[in-house]
C-alpha cells in the first residue's frame, strides 16, 4: 500500500492541469498516522509501471534504524550526574538500566527540570530512581519497524528503548528517527505523483494533437 493511499494520484483522479485544485494538506501528525496505518496493511505496493515502491519501513527492523549508543543511567546515581552526562552528549533523555543492563526506566531533561529544579530538590542527593519514568515500554531490535512506530503513536511516547533477545539494552528509537524515514517516504510518493501527472499531461497533449489532425 502506498503511504499516501487516500490522496495518491494512482488511486484518485488528478486535478485537471491548471485547475489550481489542491490534492490535500497534510500535517506532520497526519503523515505519521498515515505512515503507521498504511504500513500495517502490508509491505510495499506496485505502481502501474511495475516498480516496487515503499514503504521502506515495512522491510526494516528496529535494529536497522535505532541509535546504538544511548546515554544510560543507573537508578542510584544522582540527578546531577545524569544531567551532566546528557548535556555533554547533547541529548534530552537517558535510559535507566539495572545491573543486568535491562531497561527499567527513562529520565528526560523535562523530568529533571520539573521534578528536581522546580521542586527545589538537591540534584546531588536526589537519585535518578526518584525522577525517572518507570513505566517504560521497550521493543526488540528484531521487531518490524512498523511495530515500534505504531506503539509509539498509540502510547504517545517520543522514544522507546530497544532490547536484544536477552532483554538487555541495545539502543533507542526516537520520533526524530521515525520522521526522517517518513520524510524520505513522502518524498518518494511525491516523485511518483509528479511522474504520473507528467504522463497524464503528455497523454492529454498527444490526444489533442491526434484530434486536431
Amino acid at each position: 500500500m502506498p503511504l499516501l493511499r487516500p490522496l495518491d494520484p494512482l488511486h484518485r483522479p488528478l486535478p485537471r492541469a491548471g485547475s489550481g485544485t489542491a490534492l490535500a494538506f497534510l500535517s506532520t501528525a497526519d503523515v505519521c498516522r498515515l505512515c503507521a496505518d498504511c504500513m500495517s496493511e502490508g509491505p510495499g505496493w506496485n505502481d502501474p509501471a511495475g516498480r516496487r515502491c515503499g514503504p521502506v519501513e515495512a522491510f526494516m527492523s528496529v535494529g536497522d534504524l535505532c541509535q546504538r549508543d544511548p546515554v544510560i543511567a543507573r537508578p542510584d546515581e544522582s540527578a546531577r550526574e545524569v544531567a551532566v552526562r546528557m548535556d555533554r552528549v547533547g541529548v534530552g533523555s537517558a535510559v535507566v538500566v539495572d545491573l543486568a543492563e535491562r531497561p527499567i526506566g527513562i529520565v528526560t531533561d523535562r523530568d529533571l527540570a520539573m521534578k528536581v529544579l522546580r521542586r527545589r530538590k538537591d540534584p546531588d542527593t536526589t537519585p535518578v530512581r526518584a525522577v525517572m519514568n518507570d513505566d517504560v515500554v521497550t521493543v526488540r531490535e528484531s521487531a518490524p519497524l512498523v511495530r515500534a512506530f505504531n506503539r509509539m503513536r498509540q502510547d504517545g511516547i517520543r522514544r522507546i528503548p530497544v532490547t536484544n533477545a536477552d532483554g538487555e539494552l541495545a539502543g533507542i528509537l526516537t520520533w526524530d528517527d521515525a520522521l526522517q524515514v517518513i520524510a524520505d517516504e513522502v518524498a518518494g510518493a511525491a516523485a511518483v505523483a509528479r511522474t504520473q501527472m507528467q504522463n497524464s499531461r503528455q497523454r492529454a497533449k498527444s490526444a489533442a494533437e491526434e484530434g486536431a489532425n
